[in-house]
């Protein structure tokens, strides 16, 4: 069992694979999440197909729309995935579950602020030598505040042999779902209506007084 476990890590550890992860955030806060894993057939013992498989069961990847193809001698698997926030995706995407140390998601009322560390899980036990993985990370929104890919199209490319980091922070539309997700919304809803109540009751006990003193 457990070298078949091995086999299925070897999938980041392989010479020349290359791990894409494209996400973006769209007007009603939802995120479009699409990854694409390039490696060479050479690279692979297993047929191609029974090694799309392989990679599905070992990273329970059937929540994923999931598609490949083979072309000199590469095979692409692309997944893609659609969240309903920025949070949902951070806390549910196999890209950051797998592939980041430390993973963070804070959500205001105006603003989400992602923070992942160490980007990399390094399997010690795996392999005896270190081979590179690529890793290639894009938010493409336009809504980015800031972030610290130190490029204007909020785009991160680098080894898995680095101590990567990455931050930003995305703004969060005002929607009635984001009104209804709110904690504070149904605090502020309760005090309004107790407010109304109390109105309400006020008025009714001036008329009441009113009515006694004619009486």
């Amino acid at each position: 069992m457990k070298k078949i476990l091995v086999l299925f890590l070897l999938l980041f550890l392989l010479t020349g694979c290359k791990l894409t992860s494209n996400i973006k955030v769209n007007n009603d806060n939802t995120v479009d999440e699409k990854i694409v894993i390039t490696e060479s057939l050479k690279e692979i013992e297993d047929d191609p197909d029974e090694y799309v498989d392989n990679l599905i069961d070992a990273y329970e990847l059937s929540s994923y729309k999931l598609s490949k193809t083979t072309n000199n001698g590469i095979i692409t698997v692309t997944l893609q995935k659609k969240y309903d926030d920025v949070c949902d995706y951070v806390n549910n995407s196999f890209f950051v579950g797998k592939v980041s140390t430390r993973k963070t998601c804070k959500s205001s009322f105006k603003k989400y602020d992602v923070d992942l560390v160490k980007v990399y899980k390094k399997c010690t036990d795996c392999m005896e030598v270190d081979d590179e993985v690529i890793i290639e990370y894009n938010v493409n929104d336009n809504n980015v505040i800031s972030s610290n890919s130190g490029t204007s199209n909020h785009y991160w490319s680098f080894s898995s042999l680095e101590n990567k980091k990455i931050n930003y922070e995305v703004k969060r539309h005002i929607t009635l779902k984001t009104i209804f997700k709110n904690k504070y919304f149904f605090v502020a809803l309760l005090i309004i209506l107790l407010i109304m109540i109390s109105v309400g009751i006020y008025k009714l006990y001036l008329k009441y007084k009113e009515n006694k003193i004619a009486y």
